[in-house]
């Protein structure tokens, strides 16, 4: 993934940004459809969690010689560090606080080591902030080999190159009992647009650069891909993971597995929604784009919790309702300081309506209200959910976990709104529809 000229702290693009969520494990409702239609399909992307790559750059230089090259990596979840694209050598590590990037340190020789077939960084002490991630500088690999960690079993990784589909035995070579991905040796992915994606038993991986001349290319075969994979494995299995809303445990509705409803069958074999990146595009342009007003501030804060949350740039959800293309705008809010790996404010909008969070059984309801702000009705709700991966702590095999979601809706004019997060995050949830209201209002 190319950000510039060999800056940790630039902004990332269209694949960081969706693994930048990539501790944040979007959750689902009893139907599976909520999975589809009420958190964005990028936050799927985000489960980005064996291991999370943040982002990879080069830079030109003279004289023949390689290219710089780096990547920001993310532990997977079990402390292990995989760089994805495999490094021929690595020249230098540091260590950055996720929470404040101004906290880092370089890492001496003796205090790392890189295991180039697994494509992996050791380190020999415990990482130095309680969310770190390691700035990998070195030369890549040529041919360009990238090992796929925690690959499921019998995956097949989506696999695309200059805004098409890739063609293994052409493009690339597939070394299914090694996992690793080697591209023909004339392919540069430092100089090209790639995209390389697949399942792992905590989520998706996702590592690639987007085509300039056609930035919403993968966006498509994404969708397409991951509709297919999805709804072939719920129909090999039949069964997934649901809220008993009659046993509770702990305070906690239990999880069960079971087979589908031929309803939920339907609504999880629905066609996943095109994601299009707009991280770097103005409001007005999107706007222009989608029919309707985009608006949105750029960050919300508290002066009685003392910190503030920024967007991270627009998505654009396409889908098809009725026969007709719906366009959908939605857009994640991060605390300030935190490039990744934070819990995080979902906001979503735009025509038609936005089917309140709890509408499948009043016993997974945890609270229901009213709000009015600025004269708008806001549906306050607080219900369980399902996380929809099993934590890597947990290991594969594990039953997802229930967990408390807040959502606020609300209508303004002919556009639904919907603002999620988990419910620890819940009054800041508030703050962002209470500030969103206010902002387009002030702005007209």
């Amino acid at each position: 993934m190319k950000v510039g000229k060999g800056d940790p702290n630039r902004t990332f693009g269209r694949w960081a940004a969706a693994a930048d969520r990539g501790y944040y494990r979007p959750m689902q409702l009893n139907s599976p459809r909520y999975l589809l239609s009420s958190i964005p399909f990028v936050a799927m992307l985000a489960i980005a969690l064996g291991s999370v790559v943040f982002s990879c750059a080069t830079s030109p230089s003279g004289g023949g010689r390689a290219k710089p090259f780096y990547i920001n990596v993310g532990d997977d979840g079990l402390g292990r560090f995989h760089t994805v694209q495999a490094f021929a050598e690595v020249d230098e590590v540091t260590a950055i606080d996720l929470g404040d990037r101004s906290r880092r340190r370089v890492l001496s020789p003796g205090q790392w080591r890189y295991d180039s077939a697994a494509a992996e960084l050791v380190l020999a002490l415990p990482p130095p902030y309680a969310r770190t991630v390691l700035h990998v500088e070195g030369t890549p690999e040529r041919p360009a080999r990238f090992v796929l960690a925690n690959l499921d079993p019998g995956e097949e990784p989506l696999v695309a190159v200059s805004g098409r589909l890739a063609i293994e035995g052409f493009d690339y070579s597939f070394d299914r009992a090694a996992s690793n991905i080697v591209f023909r040796d004339d392919f540069d992915p430092e100089a090209a647009s790639y995209l390389i994606s697949y399942r792992t038993p905590f989520g998706i991986n996702s590592i690639g650069e987007s085509d300039p001349k056609n930035p919403d290319a993968y966006a498509y075969l994404e969708a397409k891909h991951y509709t297919d994979s999805f709804a072939e494995r719920r129909r090999e299995s039949g069964e997934d993971y649901f809220l008993d809303p009659a046993r509770f445990v702990d305070g906690k509705p239990a999880v069960v597995r079971r087979a589908f409803t031929e309803e939920e069958r339907k609504a999880a074999e629905a066609p996943i929604p095109v994601m299009k990146s707009r991280i770097k595009v103005s409001d007005r342009a999107i706007s222009a784009e989608v029919g309707f007003d985009a608006r949105t501030p750029k960050s919300i804060s508290s002066g009685t919790r003392g910190k503030k949350f920024e967007a991270g740039g627009k998505f654009i959800e396409e889908s098809a309702e009725g026969g007709r293309l719906r366009r959908v705008v939605s857009e994640f809010y991060s605390p300030a300081g935190a490039e990744a790996g934070a819990d995080f404010l979902s906001l979503r909008f735009g025509p038609g309506e936005i089917s309140p969070v709890a509408r499948e059984d009043e016993r997974l309801v945890i609270e229901r209200r009213n709000l009015e702000v600025d004269g708008i009705s806001v549906l306050y709700e607080r219900v369980w959910g399902i996380r929809s991966d099993p934590s890597p702590e947990a290991g594969p095999g594990a039953a997802p976990e229930p967990a408390a979601i807040a959502s606020l809706s609300w209508k303004e004019k002919d556009l639904s709104f919907e603002v999620s997060s988990s419910d620890e995050l819940r009054d800041w949830g508030e703050s962002l529809a209470r500030s969103l209201i206010a902002y387009r209002r002030g702005s007209r």
